[in-house]
């Protein structure tokens, strides 16, 4: 199957901002009660303008093999910062897919590791903001932040 990687997005990430303020700024419906500035501090210093794609791999799959992919696309996962400028920047691309942060992980539930990914509730009514269990298969219709190494 084919990976199709986005046209850019261009988001303004300022690294200054406490994690709580990302994510008022995001307008989350609903926010995982494990995303705290503890689980994922805000790693970072200034304010970057960035260039962020959307990576689709078109079929499910591990998330090495999603790290494998953007690899070899000169890409590397986004982090929470990152999703979380570009959820304030585009709400409702989340509308569209699920969309996955695989550059913050906090391992903090047993053996079992997550990552920040954005969301909506079935009918579409509240975007969320919660973590997604990391090392296991992703469904097909899953999104993948990144950008250029």
């Amino acid at each position: 199957s084919k990976v199709i990687v986005s046209h850019e997005y261009r988001v303004t990430v300022n690294y200054s901002k406490p994690l709580a303020q990302m994510i008022t700024d995001g307008g989350y419906g609903w926010t995982d009660s494990d995303i705290t500035p503890e689980h994922f501090p805000v790693k970072g210093q200034g304010v970057h303008e960035v260039g962020l794609v959307l990576v689709h791999l078109n079929k499910g799959a591990s998330t090495y093999e999603v790290l494998s992919a953007l690899d070899a696309r000169g890409l590397r996962p986004a982090t929470i910062e990152q999703l979380l400028s570009f959820g304030a920047r585009y709400p409702d691309e989340q509308r569209k897919y699920m969309i996955v942060a695989l550059g913050s992980v906090w391992c903090g539930w047993g053996s079992v590791c997550g990552v920040p990914y954005l969301w909506i509730w079935s009918n579409g009514s509240r975007r969320n903001l919660s973590i997604n269990w990391y090392g296991y298969g992703r469904r097909s219709g899953y999104r993948f932040l990144a950008l250029r190494k």
